[in-house]
């Protein structure tokens, strides 16, 4: 067995074990305060292998050098990951962007890419958990179909809200929001 399909069977165990957790109200966050431009570029970091190697850049943007949040800064970092590996599956070419901007008492985080998009039938089904929206004859990557049900979980458990905005064949727009600190 590879070392890629060793992650991905990690990542599988590990989304089952999560969603177990969030459904029996026990998701064990762990809130800090934190940098959220930070911990976007951490994610951006972490995804750098395999931006280099596809030829896909991921960039990080902000309207603002710093914005401090509450929150638990792993299951932050967890919606972040599970938002751009999306964007990486479904992305052949272009480019994938984060993007935050701090709106009043909420600092909004949008993850999009210039992929092939999801029809409008499964927009609205995007979240719902074990969905596989991809053509059954593509040779993607599968996952468990459980990261935007953990990511929505996750978003919601913190006071935030999240949707997905989509046109096929001009890419995915993930966007989520949560308190800024002292909020």
């Amino acid at each position: 067995m590879n070392l890629s399909a060793i992650d991905r069977l990690t990542r599988m165990i590990d989304d089952l074990l999560d969603i177990s957790k969030i459904e029996a109200g026990k998701p064990g966050l762990v809130k800090t305060a934190f940098d959220l431009v930070g911990l976007a570029n951490e994610v951006r970091a972490l995804f750098r292998a395999e931006s280099l190697k596809r030829g896909i850049p991921v960039r990080v943007t902000s309207s603002c050098d710093k914005i401090e949040v509450d929150a638990d800064r792993d299951r932050i970092f967890q919606v972040f990951a599970n938002l751009v590996r999306n964007a990486f599956k479904f992305t052949e070419k272009g480019e994938i962007a984060i993007a935050l901007e701090r709106r009043g008492r909420l600092a909004e985080c949008t993850v999009s890419d210039t992929g092939k998009g999801i029809a409008a039938e499964y927009l609205c089904r995007v979240f719902e958990k074990f969905g596989q929206f991809s053509d059954p004859a593509e040779d993607s990557e599968k996952g468990t179909g459980l990261g935007l049900a953990i990511s929505k979980a996750i978003v919601e458990i913190h006071g935030g809200s999240i949707r997905a905005e989509s046109s096929p064949g001009r890419g995915t727009t993930l966007r989520f929001t949560i308190p800024v600190s002292g909020h």
